[in-house]
């Protein structure tokens, strides 16, 4: 990566982005192109978790904007009630306007955090957006410490001005910051279980071991019982990570949660979002398990 020394304010002000006609067809090999970006200190300028010092800039990717909200203008004045005090930047994805949605980054630049603050920060944004009935779901990779996060990019269904900016404030400060993360974590106690499968690896294998199937049937229960749309992805990802450690193939677990998607989660994942998570819940397991896929050493 390369070091630009400068602020993200300095820096998008003579930012100029790409422009590029996407499809379904092209999608995955545009996203595969795009400008990453990354603010903050990290060690040897590689963007591994444990190269992460500070982050000093919370990157949201909003895809999953309600659907009532139908315009960028309608979007962004609904993210100045709660965030107006704040200096905040939106602009779109490189695939906003694809099927007619609404896809959009949220940049909130923050004083250096450390990891575990900038995580719990990150987080509880998504859930308080949530909350509001901005968002109608939420992506758990928006909260990774080492996530880059996609430069402005002019597509075909791009507006102008490209990027909206809410700067008439002063950015955030620690005092201010500490008391932000005060009343955002009770949205993530709120949107977020009691019980949480892989809050701690290693008692969460334990208790797999323990417990045999026990878990993945309550897992099972609370999907066929009814997910609300807002848990999706962090209950999915849940019921993947749960069945790796008990050792199921990730070839086999993909067909289980598609199976388990399509007839239970109302509305389901796409196949996409389905893959991002199986690869998250692989990573998780690697982590957990110190390098050993199949969870058995």
């Amino acid at each position: 990566m390369t070091n630009t020394g400068r602020s993200f304010k300095d820096f998008i002000q003579t930012y100029h982005p790409r422009n590029v006609s996407i499809n379904n067809d092209n999608k995955g090999k545009l996203k595969a192109s795009q400008q990453l970006a990354f603010s903050g200190r990290l060690v040897d300028d590689t963007h591994k978790i444990e190269s992460v010092l500070e982050r000093d800039l919370i990157a949201l990717d909003l895809d999953f904007i309600h659907s009532s909200i139908k315009t960028k203008d309608d979007l962004f004045k609904l993210l100045k009630e709660p965030l107006g005090g704040l200096n905040w930047y939106l602009y779109p994805t490189i695939s906003n306007g694809l099927g007619n949605k609404l896809k959009y980054r949220l940049i909130i630049p923050t004083p250096r955090l450390r990891p575990g603050t900038y995580q719990t920060l990150a987080k509880g944004l998504n859930y308080y957006l949530l909350d509001r009935g901005i968002l109608s779901d939420v992506d758990p990779s928006n909260w990774k410490v080492n996530q880059l996060f996609g430069m402005p990019v002019k597509n075909q269904f791009s507006e102008e001005p490209l990027i909206k900016a809410n700067t008439k404030n002063k950015d955030l400060d620690k005092e201010t910051t500490e008391k932000l993360i005060q009343e955002l974590t009770k949205f993530i106690s709120k949107h977020e279980r009691a019980t949480k499968w892989d809050a701690s690896p290693t008692a969460s294998t334990k208790q797999a071991i323990n417990k045999g199937a026990s878990q993945g049937a309550i897992l099972l229960n609370q999907i066929v019982t009814g997910i609300p749309q807002g848990q999706r992805n962090n209950t999915m990802y849940s019921f993947m990570l749960y069945w790796l450690k008990c050792g199921m193939d990730a070839t086999a677990l993909h067909d289980f949660a598609s199976n388990i998607n399509a007839l239970y989660f109302e509305p389901p994942l796409d196949n996409k979002e389905l893959e991002n998570i199986l690869a998250s819940a692989l990573k998780g397991h690697i982590k957990i398990i110190g390098g050993v896929y199949n969870g058995k050493k």
